[in-house]
Order: C-alpha cells, then sequence, then structure tokens
C-alpha cells in the first residue's frame, strides 16, 4: 500500500502520504489526526535517535491500519526504556514512545540488535 524511506528533510511529505492513506483506508476525525502524529512521533524518533532516516511500511490486514517505521540505526538494548513512564515533563526529549502509545494505543518495538522496528495498528471502521 505504502513503502517509503523518509529523512529529516522528507517529513513533511511522509505525514501527507501517510494522511491520504489512511484516509483512503477509512480513517477519518481523530483517530486519523492521532493516528498520524503518532507515526509522525516515531518517524522523528528514527530520524533522531536512530541513523538519520529509517523506512515506513503501511499496509492492512484484518480489519486494521498497520504501520511499521524501521530505522538505521544499531539498535535497542533490551533493557532501554520502552515509554511507558510518560517521559520527564520538563525534559526536552524522550516522550515520543509515551505520546505515540497514548495517541493510538498499544506499540511494538523491536529490541536488540540490528535496525529498531516500531509497529502501530490502527482499527478500520467496519465496511457499509
Amino acid at each position: 500500500m505504502l513503502r517509503c524511506e523518509f529523512s529529516a528533510g522528507t517529513m513533511r511529505s511522509l505525514r501527507k502520504q501517510l494522511r491520504r492513506r489512511a484516509l483512503d483506508c477509512g480513517l477519518s476525525g481523530r483517530v486519523l489526526d492521532d493516528f498520524v502524529v503518532a507515526v509522525n512521533e516515531i518517524a522523528t524518533n528514527a530520524v533522531v535517535h536512530g541513523g538519520g532516516s529509517g523506512t515506513l511500511s503501511l499496509s492492512t490486514g484484518d480489519g486494521q491500519l498497520i504501520c511499521e517505521i524501521s530505522d538505521n540505526g544499531a539498535g535497542l538494548p533490551l533493557a532501554a526504556p520502552d515509554g511507558d513512564g510518560g517521559g520527564d515533563l520538563v525534559a526536552e526529549a524522550g516522550r515520543g514512545l509515551h505520546l505515540a502509545r497514548a495517541l493510538a494505543g498499544p506499540i511494538t518495538v523491536s529490541r536488540g540488535a540490528g535496525p529498531a522496528v516500531v509497529r502501530l495498528v490502527a482499527d478500520l471502521p467496519a465496511p457499509g
């Protein structure tokens, strides 16, 4: 459905493509907005912390819109923070995973060596 590489200079284009495809799949209103912001947070993390660029893959399955973002970094240690703690609210950074979870619900984050992969899922409206 959509697969594209991104970097700091292409984030606006990435958001526009994602929004268009998610809208075509039936997301709308706040669910659409929240999903796009959550994906943007994870893509930004890939750029800032994961080697300066990444790849976004968007697909559908089992009534869901599935977005996977991979970076070009060395991976996440098994004991890396997972964003459930909300981050330090006065820090300049460190809230991306928490914000993405708050907006889009459960996400999965790969751990270990190799590129990090984060998966976000949105339920699509029932056809009809």
